[in-house]
C-alpha cells in the first residue's frame, strides 16, 4: 500500500468516527450555554440598561409580568407620597400637635433620631449579602458589587437632592420658626434616606423571595407582606421628626418620595433585566400596520 492510500484511508477513518461514535450512543450530550452574569458585561456597565430607569415611573415591564407588588411599592407608593406631601401641607400645624403628644414616636430623640437612621442604613447594606437567582451557580460577587453601588448611589444622590431643593422651598424647621431660627427642613433628609434605604431592602427581599413566580395565594400574600415591611421603617422615622418639632409632616413625606424614587431609578436601572427577565423597552412591541402606520402596544396577557 501506498503513502497516498495510508493517508486516504486515515483521512476516511477520521470522518466516519464521529458518526460511529454517536451511534453507538458514546457521544455525550451537549451541555447548554451557560451565560455570563449580566451577559459578561463589566463593571459599572452592569448598573445601567437601556431606559429600564424610567420604570418607577411607567412600570410597563411589572404590569406585563403582572408583577402587582412590585407595581405597588415601586411606583404607587411614591407616588402616592408625592402627593400627600403637597396635599397635606395646610395641615401641618395642626398633625404637628398631633404628633407631638405620641410617646412612642420618639425613641431617640435625644440622639436626633440617628441611631433609628443609622440602623436602618447598616440593615440594607446587609440585606446585599442575601441569596438571589442569580446564585445558582455559586454565590455571585457581582451580583454585591452591583447591590452596594446601587445602595450608595441611591442614598447619595436622594441626600444631594434635599441638600438643592431646600433653598427652592426654604421653609422653616417648626423649632426654628417657633424659636425665631433660620434652618430650612423641607424635604427631610432623614426621611429621604430612611425612605431610600427601605426601598433597597424590600427590593433585595423581592429578588430573594420571588413572590410573583409563587403560586400559592396564601403564600404569595405573606411574601408580599414581607417585602412591603421595611417601609414602616420609613413611616417611623418620618413621625420622629415631625414628634421632635424638627420637619412638618409634609416635609417628611416629600423626603420619604424623593428618597423612594430616587431607589427605584437606581434599581431598576441596573436589576429590571434579571428580575423580570427583561429590559424596559422589551415590554413594548413596534410594527408597521398597512393603513394605520406605527402601532406601539404593550405585551401583556391580560
Amino acid at each position: 500500500m501506498t503513502a497516498r492510500s495510508v493517508a486516504l484511508v486515515a483521512l476516511l477513518a477520521l470522518q466516519a468516527a464521529p458518526a460511529l461514535a454517536q451511534e453507538g450512543g458514546r457521544s455525550e450530550p451537549q451541555k447548554p450555554i451557560q451565560l455570563d452574569y449580566k451577559a459578561g458585561e463589566y463593571f459599572p456597565l452592569t448598573l445601567v440598561h437601556d431606559l429600564d430607569a424610567v420604570e418607577p415611573f411607567f412600570p410597563v415591564a411589572a404590569v406585563e409580568q403582572r408583577d402587582f407588588g412590585r407595581i405597588v411599592l415601586g411606583t404607587a407608593l411614591p407616588y402616592a407620597l408625592l402627593a400627600s406631601a403637597f396635599a397635606a401641607q395646610p395641615t401641618d400645624q395642626h398633625t404637628l400637635h398631633v404628633i407631638s403628644r405620641w410617646g412612642w414616636a420618639g425613641i431617640d430623640q435625644g440622639q436626633d433620631n440617628y441611631p433609628f437612621l443609622f440602623g436602618m442604613v447598616a440593615l440594607a447594606g446587609a440585606s446585599a449579602f442575601l441569596p438571589a437567582p442569580e446564585d445558582k451557580d455559586g454565590y455571585s460577587l457581582l451580583l454585591r458589587l452591583d447591590r452596594f453601588a446601587v445602595f450608595g448611589l441611591g442614598v447619595g444622590l436622594a441626600n444631594a437632592e434635599v441638600e438643592l431643593l431646600r433653598p427652592v422651598f426654604n421653609r422653616l424647621r417648626p423649632d426654628q420658626l417657633f424659636a425665631g431660627g433660620s434652618g430650612t427642613g423641607r424635604p427631610s433628609g432623614h426621611a429621604a434616606t430612611t425612605f431610600a434605604a427601605a426601598a433597597f431592602l424590600s427590593n433585595v427581599l423581592r429578588d430573594t423571595l420571588r413572590p410573583q413566580e409563587e403560586t400559592s395565594v396564601p403564600l404569595r400574600i405573606a411574601e408580599e407582606t414581607a417585602t412591603a415591611l421595611p417601609y414602616l421603617g420609613g413611616f417611623y422615622m418620618a413621625l420622629e421628626r415631625v414628634h421632635g418639632y424638627k420637619h412638618f409632616l409634609s416635609d417628611t413625606l416629600l423626603g420619604g418620595a424623593l428618597g423612594v424614587f430616587t431607589m427605584q431609578i437606581f434599581y431598576e436601572w441596573s436589576f429590571l433585566r434579571t428580575e423580570l427577565g427583561h429590559g424596559w423597552t422589551e415590554s413594548f412591541s413596534l410594527a408597521c400596520v398597512e393603513g394605520r402606520g406605527l402601532e406601539l402596544a404593550l405585551r401583556t396577557d391580560f
